[in-house]
């Protein structure tokens, strides 16, 4: 063979791998790309799941609608880059369905399960936010109804703490603390001041507790008396024995 022919088949061997050096790496590339992706719109999946499954007593029409879509869009996303859903996504995605036609029984379902911390609940209602800004960058939705599940988002906020708070309430009537009674109701209805106009559960919550703030602040006000009567009684008995001390002082031997 030449010297010419071996340069040449050197430099077609080299050819040869750097060609297939380039492929492998390309396919490694969207063996990462196909991986990070599956990662991406299987975890969102999940975590609306997880929103819907803790929270969604604390969410209106809307905002399950727009999860629902959401889980939707995630599985487009998987199908386009021939990304086969899990088990667990596929049967979130199909429960998506009853988000939009059952909002009521979803609702009712997530009130029977075992509450959970209002930490927990909370970051999952902000994750709500992550979620909107993302269909708009994708333009999936409109910035109008972007603001109008912004506001639905923050009204699911104050859901949350007002139920919370609720139960303070509550426990606080039944062990007769009226005072802290008193002092959680009113930051009920403070946060409730900062929703108008307000949905009809909200409406309806406004008035329970506007009813409960009057009972409470009703009892306050004949208790006053009563401690008053019962203080002055202490301090006259007090008197009386401060006296009785002093005349033995001077009297006994």
């Amino acid at each position: 063979m030449s010297a010419t022919n071996l340069i040449m088949v050197v430099i077609l061997i080299s050819i040869l791998c750097v060609t297939v050096l380039w492929l492998f790496q390309i396919k490694r590339q969207r063996a990462i790309e196909r991986a990070r992706k599956t990662v991406i719109y299987t975890s969102q999946i999940t975590q609306i799941h997880q929103i819907v499954e803790s929270a969604a007593q604390f969410l209106d029409d809307n905002l399950l609608t727009f999860l629902a879509k959401r889980i939707d869009d995630s599985a487009n996303q998987l199908a386009k880059h021939k990304i086969q859903l899990d088990k667990r996504s596929r049967n979130t995605q199909e429960q998506a369905l009853l988000w939009i036609s059952e909002p009521k029984k979803i609702r009712k379902q997530a009130r029977s399960r075992k509450p959970e911390s209002q930490q927990k609940r909370l970051l999952l209602l902000k994750s709500i936010i992550q979620h909107i800004r993302q269909a708009i960058s994708k333009h999936t939705i409109p910035r109008k109804e972007a603001l109008s599940l912004a506001n639905s988002t923050k009204i699911s906020k104050i859901k949350l703490a007002c139920y919370y708070h609720q139960q303070d309430a509550d426990s606080a009537i039944k062990g007769q603390d009226t005072q802290a009674a008193i002092q959680t109701l009113k930051k009920i209805k403070a946060l409730l001041l900062q929703v108008d106009p307000r949905p009809a559960d909200l409406e309806h919550t406004f008035t329970n507790c506007n009813e409960l703030l009057e009972q409470q602040q009703e009892l306050m006000k004949q208790s006053k008396p009563q401690s008053t009567k019962r203080l002055e009684e202490e301090f006259d008995k007090q008197e009386e024995m401060d006296q009785d001390w002093q005349k033995k002082q001077l009297y006994d031997p």
